[in-house]
């Protein structure tokens, strides 16, 4: 598969021609939502019923690492929702990295810290301020007064590329209509695999974005886009969701994309809302294959953040450690 640096014109015109709206998630306000099917309830991922498996626990829809609250359903069984926690969801949390911190991406327990390696600084947030302590000898920023930015200097927790992506496969078949799941049954089945190296499509491509901006998606958007005519040379389905500073895009893999093979198949960034009428904060975009099932270790990645004010509570002259508290304006993509 392929992606072409086009337009945003074209963007949207490659998916008013090959795809209809599915599904369009808007998860606005705080009063929870189930999806749910009727009669004797069977687990969409493993496929057993109700009395071969349970259903006590609250299923989110999509991961609670990415804020969501409200959207649960009532066919994820509590087997499948504890391997998803074990096996998945980690990674999607690892590859976000120390940028979930920055944006305040809430997660179950609030927003996480970050912490470096050797413990020896580390980020907060509390009560909307990011708090930063680190050793005056071991500095994780460089700072510019002047211009009230600092850029943060870090590195990403270990992640499987592949378990990423199956991640946001879980979410998208999350909200699928009932009646498609039959093109997604093998999926299903590979989700559940804790053998990553067990690709079940290749390529596995996710368009990922980040918007600069304090909060630019204020809730969880996410869309599942289905091909207009199978005689069409793109993915069967594209999912996407946008929350906070983030975008993900992929193609839900499934055995109607098997037509593909020997063919090129383009697919577009699907335009966020920013990209169409935002004029101030830019949105960058990074295209990968996610396919691979190796661990990815020590990842670099540098967070900008512009402030309105800076407050030292510790400001000794000779302190050996740092403590400053800064009110944000917005983030810059790194």
């Amino acid at each position: 598969m392929k992606t072409n640096n086009t337009t945003i014109e074209d963007r949207i015109q490659y998916f008013e021609k090959n795809y209809n709206i599915l599904v369009d998630v808007n998860l606005v306000g705080d009063k929870s939502h189930t999806i749910r099917i009727d009669g004797l309830r069977k687990c969409r991922f493993c496929e057993r019923n109700e009395g071969e498996v349970t259903f006590k626990k609250e299923a989110h829809a999509f991961s609670e690492l990415i804020g969501n609250r409200t959207l649960l359903t009532n066919y994820e069984c509590d087997s499948c929702n504890e391997h998803f926690s074990k096996y998945l969801e980690n990674h999607l949390a690892n590859y976000l990295g120390p940028a979930r911190t920055f944006t305040l991406t809430k997660g179950k327990t609030g927003v996480p810290s970050y912490k470096t390696a050797d413990e020896s600084s580390r980020v907060d947030v509390k009560s909307g301020e990011i708090v930063v302590q680190t050793m005056a000898d071991q500095p994780m920023f460089v700072e510019d007064e002047k211009n009230k930015l600092i850029t943060f200097h870090a590195t990403k927790p270990t992640y499987v590329p592949v378990a990423v992506y199956k991640t946001l496969v879980k979410m998208a078949l999350s909200i699928l209509p009932e009646n498609e799941m039959d093109a997604f049954k093998t999926t299903a089945k590979w989700l559940l695999s804790t053998d990553h190296s067990k690709v079940f499509m290749r390529p596995c491509p996710m368009n990922f974005s980040f918007t600069n901006g304090l909060k630019p998606h204020p809730f969880i958007k996410a869309m599942v886009f289905k091909v207009k005519d199978l005689s069409l040379d793109v993915p069967f389905m594209q999912f996407f969701i946008a929350f906070d500073n983030f975008t993900f895009q992929i193609t839900i893999p499934t055995e109607q994309d098997l037509r593909l093979q020997g063919k090129t198949a383009t697919i577009q960034a699907f335009p966020s809302i920013h990209e169409v009428s935002d004029t101030e904060n830019e949105t960058k975009h990074a295209l990968a294959d996610m396919s691979d099932w190796n661990p990815v270790k020590g990842s670099k990645v540098e967070v900008q953040l512009a402030y309105e004010k800076k407050r030292c509570p510790n400001s000794n002259p000779g302190a050996t450690a740092h403590n400053s508290r800064y009110v944000m304006r917005h983030f810059c993509p790194s």
